[in-house]
């Protein structure tokens, strides 16, 4: 066999290193070259595919949950399970099918309670008989008025503005008797001296303002709608004035904030139209922490951990009710007193989110938020018998079972090789803060959640969409100073209005904010003041519900 012929069977065989009789033959070592690359080529191919396949879920999660966020119903409230579902077989993929949804009102054949006359002031108005039915139409002769009255009652609304003309009475003396012949009677202090607006004006404003977040420009349509024509200008001028008396309070308010064991703290951004050193840009971020007995705003142009750390102090003790953000884990390792509980709100909205991205992450989402809701049902159960302790002892036990068995859960899927991406996401990140979500287990009193902080940041979020944010230092500090003590009069269930009315009669006496401002924390107020000023009448009607 000839050179050429052997060359030839040797190119027609499937190429391996070890049948080559010719390793310096140019054309094999050009063979060996081009394979190579190809195999290269191929390797990155696959390569790209699988990261194409992985940005391409990422992509269409991402658009289902945007979707989802402008076009799906805001609330992730589930439905009640039926009796069903309510099994001790949470893993079970059936236990999270929802519940048919109840009509809302009562059921047919309900008595009913009957109209209820609600507790305002009565005006009654007399309805005459016209002259022409006080006769018989067909004899003439005249009916008589009798005692059996219809009564009804209807619920009326009067809004005003009334101009009120102070009428100072003098008196001169008659004798020869020296000081001042002329005596003239006084008339109640103003906050703003020889001011045009009362302080129930005021105190209206700053309720208008800063608790219902109306912005100035409507508030001054519907005044002129009343019959007041006022500026905006005179309006701002009012409330700049009024910001120096709130200060003390506010103060007085943050030190008993920061001397309680137990917040919960949540932060919202903030348009703030101030030129800040070393800050660029008008993002600021509106934070709120939320203590038994008072709720506190800080408006600040960072959202790091400086924020909190600053507002509690190096000595803080407590328990703090947040989410994941990173700087609630930098202050509890900057702060050792201070122990991080983590909201399972935001937990089950990460499956909730999961499950409305990817068709395929559904059922699973669905499972663990069933499991998740489990673990709620069984704490309600628990805090039911708190004062119980053998079945409290019980529940507890039940309650650290089903936590011992949703750990076991997460462990077990994160090893599974195959797991999806964005379920390896939301699992490892239940892992890593698991000490966090399970701080309640051992205080009960520590709510599951971190839904008051974001409730009382609702005002906020409606304030940042009608007026947009703030425009100066003051107005800026203001915002928080008025929250901080209307928020705090309403978590005591006081009518904020008529608290705030009767602080700033205080500091019109005092021209200036009063002394022993302790008298006036909303769970310092006497009996006798709360009914002159009327602040039971509105309660919890009054509270912050956004």
């Amino acid at each position: 066999m000839n050179t050429s012929t052997c060359l030839q069977q040797k190119l027609n065989q499937p190429y391996t290193a070890t049948n080559c009789s010719f390793p310096n033959c140019p054309i094999v070592r050009q063979r060996d070259s081009v394979i190579e690359r190809l195999n290269t080529e191929i390797e990155q191919l696959q390569r790209e595919k699988v990261q194409l396949a992985e940005d391409y879920d990422r992509l269409k999660a991402l658009l289902n949950k945007r979707n989802s966020s402008l076009f799906g119903r805001s609330s992730e409230k589930s439905p009640e399970p039926t009796n069903d579902q309510k099994t001790n077989d949470h893993d079970s993929v059936n236990n999270s099918v929802p519940a048919p949804d109840k009509k809302r009102g009562a059921r047919f054949g309900h008595k009913g309670h009957g109209r209820k006359i609600p507790d305002l002031p009565e005006v009654e108005v007399i309805h005459e008989i016209p002259d022409d039915q006080m006769y018989c139409p067909i004899c003439g002769k005249p009916r008589r008025i009798t005692t059996l009255d219809e009564v009804s009652y209807e619920i009326d609304y009067e809004t005003r503005f009334v101009c009120k003309k102070h009428v100072r009475k003098k008196a001169f003396s008659t004798c020869n008797c020296p000081g001042p012949r002329a005596v003239t009677a006084g008339k109640p202090p103003q906050v703003i001296p020889k001011g045009k607006f009362s302080n129930a004006f005021l105190a209206h404003i700053l309720i208008m303002k800063f608790f219902f977040q109306i912005p100035l420009h409507r508030m001054v349509t519907i005044m002129r709608m009343q019959g007041l024509a006022i500026s905006e200008g005179a309006l701002t001028g009012m409330l700049q004035k009024l910001e120096p008396l709130l200060y003390p309070l506010y103060l007085l308010l943050a030190e008993i904030n920061r001397s309680e064991s137990q917040w919960h703290v949540d932060e919202t951004g903030w348009m703030n139209f101030v030129q800040a050193s070393g800050k660029q840009g008008w993002h600021w971020w509106l934070w709120v922490f939320v203590s038994p007995m008072t709720v506190v705003f800080v408006l600040d142009q960072s959202r790091s951990s400086d924020v909190p750390r600053k507002h509690f102090g190096e000595d803080a003790r407590g328990i703090v009710s947040c989410d994941r953000f990173s700087a609630y884990g930098k202050l509890a390792a900057l702060i050792e007193g201070l122990v991080r509980a983590l909201c399972w709100s935001h937990f089950r909205r990460d499956f909730v989110d999961a499950g409305k991205s990817l068709n395929a992450l559904k059922a699973w989402a669905e499972l663990w938020v069933s499991r998740i809701s489990a673990i709620y049902r069984l704490n309600d159960e628990r805090l039911a018998v708190l004062d119980k302790p053998e079945l409290f002892a019980a529940a507890n036990e039940q309650l650290e079972s089903a936590l011992e068995s949703m750990l076991n859960s997460i462990s077990a899927e994160l090893a599974d090789p195959s797991l999806h991406w964005q379920q390896r996401k939301i699992l490892h990140s239940a892992l890593k803060h698991w000490d966090g979500l399970t701080v309640f287990v051992d205080n009960p009193y520590v709510p599951m959640d971190n839904n008051l902080a974001e409730r009382m940041l609702r005002p906020a979020a409606l304030g940042r969409k009608n007026y947009y944010g703030t425009h100066s230092v003051w107005s800026g500090n203001l915002l928080a100073y008025s929250m901080s003590v209307l928020q705090t009069a309403a978590k005591h269930d006081l009518d904020v209005e008529a608290y705030l009315r009767y602080y700033l009669d205080a500091c019109a006496g005092c021209n200036g904010a009063p002394p022993h401002l302790e008298r006036y924390l909303p769970w310092n107020i006497p009996e006798e003041i709360i009914r002159k000023y009327g602040m039971r009448t509105g309660g919890k009607h009054h509270a912050a519900t956004g």
